[in-house]
């Protein structure tokens, strides 16, 4: 049992009327320096959130809870109360601390009693304001690091956890005094109880009376499942297989007592005369059974591109610098017409210097022949020939810097006017030629929905163009026969705006640590993806055809629909490989 005889002195000013001010001017300026940087707030929420950070972050919410408590604590002797106990317990296994503050039950002011239900997060909300302040005027280092800690684990757990009134803290015991309703989660526990009673099984309550104490016991039970379901699915995702064994073990332990209570709840029916409705429970199973077990969810719409006809792609041979850019995208060339002209000095200067050495060469031999030297003569004419066979392949290749339209077409690409003065490295793709009349669609499947669509050359597909008020129809023409990461047109992914995710293109170094690729842009998709190809059906020839480079959303319309639980399956199956994953990348 604590002594509080040190703390008499200072109790007089808990709660005290210069406090109001005090707080909400503290409380004013934090949230005021949070939003006005709130970008690098962001930043620095991820890095609290990060793996690395959950120790500090745990070591910062323990000593939270202590001052929480003790707030709790004084405010209660402030105005009379007892405390007999205070100490640590477990909730899913994460200590927490406790203090006995049930003698303010007894105040006789519904405001005394209120002020000591929310004296806990108004210290930490206190707290989180300071925090907030100190983050916003320190830089990047240990006390910003702390800050940030700080405030988060005395603003966010806070808000969501304490000042919560679908949890028996201090926002349930809020609620109960303000609705002057005592027992209230005992009470409201018993409404839904019999409510549901009545819902499923034909027993019980009515509709008449207490239907705000069910639906807030309703709303309390949903709470508490997505509670445990949300740490069982932490603790896989942190934990790995350990985690699994954990979460099991949870769920038993929170579920299993109530089931096993179900047949006892029966009898008990069954002996007060209330027959259970067959016809019911057999309505409701159906309805469980139809929801879960018959095809509902629709494939998913993918995302694609429109591609030219008779395609083309214009790439860097010999690399160098564009100094001259003399077509537009979407402009109509003719074949033989020059498009880029690039320049390279290094290996115009390396050709020179061939056929400088091969004039040499031809010079040492006719003084060879001069001299009688035949043997001299016929190594150095052997020579010249090379070295001429090199300079034409050099010069050939310095012809590749003017680039030159191969056939009659259409130009797409991106804006090349923004592409002068760069240097583009052979292999570079500059544009893509093809018919104006467009009539191929690219479409990215994702490797986790292959098994799901199982799409094969000739499935029909519908396309669907931004902008435009009608669909077009065609058929799958070719499907690639293995996934990648590989970025093929930007405008589907995040960079260009669209729902396809990208990530850094990591690859692992002799030393064994992951580093960027030396790629053209660096980046892969985050998950491996199908690389389809539809046609779009002839549908007249003044069809409206869609451009090249528009992006579009692909639906197969003969894909079988499937079920929800094999929705929840997939996903269970793919959060466990993701927690595996993760759990490498640890260990790495």
């Amino acid at each position: 049992m604590p002594c509080w005889t040190g703390w008499r002195a200072g109790l007089r000013f808990f709660p005290s009327s210069w406090l109001v001010p005090l707080f909400f001017c503290v409380g004013g300026a934090g949230a005021y320096a949070v939003a006005s940087d709130f970008s690098r707030f962001g930043v620095a929420l991820g890095s609290v959130f990060s793996s690395g950070n959950v120790w500090s972050l745990f070591v910062c919410f323990f000593l939270l809870k202590i001052l929480h408590e003790a707030a709790h604590g004084v405010v209660c002797k402030r105005f009379g109360g007892h405390i007999p106990e205070v100490g640590l317990l477990l909730v899913f296994f994460v200590p927490l601390t406790y203090i006995d503050a049930t003698s303010s039950w007894r105040f006789p002011s519904k405001v005394a009693r209120m002020l000591v239900s929310s004296a806990g997060m108004l210290a930490e909300l206190f707290v989180a304001a300071v925090a907030a302040l100190v983050w916003a005027n320190t830089e990047t280092g240990a006390v910003n690091t702390i800050a940030a800690n700080v405030g988060v684990a005395a603003s966010v757990t806070t808000l969501f956890f304490n000042a919560n009134p679908l949890m028996r803290f201090d926002g349930y015991f809020l609620l109960s005094d303000w609705l002057g309703q005592p027992n209230l989660y005992a009470k409201a526990a018993r409404a839904s109880s019999a409510w549901l009673g009545w819902l499923f099984f034909g027993v019980g309550v009515r509709p008449g009376s207490g239907v705000r104490l069910a639906f807030y016991g309703a709303a309390c039970l949903v709470w508490r499942t997505l509670l445990v379901f949300g740490l069982c699915i932490a603790a896989v995702a942190y934990l790995s297989g350990f985690g699994m064994v954990l979460a099991g073990l949870t769920l038993a332990a929170t579920y299993l007592p109530g089931l096993a209570k179900i047949p006892a709840r029966f009898r008990a029916w069954r002996e007060k005369g209330k027959p259970v409705s067959v016809g019911r429970i057999g309505v409701w199973c159906g309805v469980l059974v139809g929801v879960f077990w018959f095809p509902v969810v629709a494939p998913p719409v993918l995302p694609g591109w429109i591609e030219p006809a008779e395609r083309t792609v214009l790439r860097v041979q010999c690399p160098g610098f564009v100094r001259e850019v003399r077509a537009e995208a979407g402009a109509e060339v003719r074949q033989g017409e020059m498009i880029f002209f690039l320049e390279n000095q290094e290996e115009a200067m390396r050709a020179r210097k061939l056929e400088s050495d091969a004039d040499r060469a031809e010079a040492r031999a006719l003084q060879a022949a001069e001299q009688k030297e035949l043997a001299k003569m016929g190594q150095q004419i052997r020579q010249a020939e090379a070295l001429r066979e090199q300079a034409k392949e050099a010069h050939a290749y310095l012809a590749t810097l003017s680039v030159c339209a191969p056939k009659d077409g259409a130009l797409y690409g991106r804006n090349f006017g923004q592409m002068e003065g760069l240097f583009l490295p052979s292999g570079y793709e500059l544009a893509t030629m093809g018919a104006r009349m467009a009539r191929e669609v690219r479409i990215l499947l994702p490797q986790r929905d292959f098994d799901r669509l199982r799409p094969r050359v000739g499935d029909p597909v519908r396309v669907w163009v931004g902008g435009r008020g009608r669909v077009f129809t065609g058929s799958l023409s070719a499907v690639e026969s293995a996934a990648t990461r590989e970025i093929r047109f930007p405008g589907v992914t995040a960079l260009g705006g669209g729902s396809v995710g990208v990530m850094k293109d990591l690859a692992r170094g002799e030393d064994g640590d992951f580093r960027s690729k030396s790629s053209e842009s660096g980046l892969s998709l985050i998950e491996p993806h199908f690389y389809l190809t539809a046609a779009l059906s002839e549908e007249g020839e003044n069809a409206e055809i869609p451009s090249p480079g528009e992006t579009v959303l692909v639906a197969f319309p003969d894909a079988k629909r499937v079920s929800l639980w094999r929705v929840f399956v997939a996903w269970c199956e793919r959060f466990v490989e993701q927690a595996e994953q993760g759990g490498e990348e640890k260990m790495r």
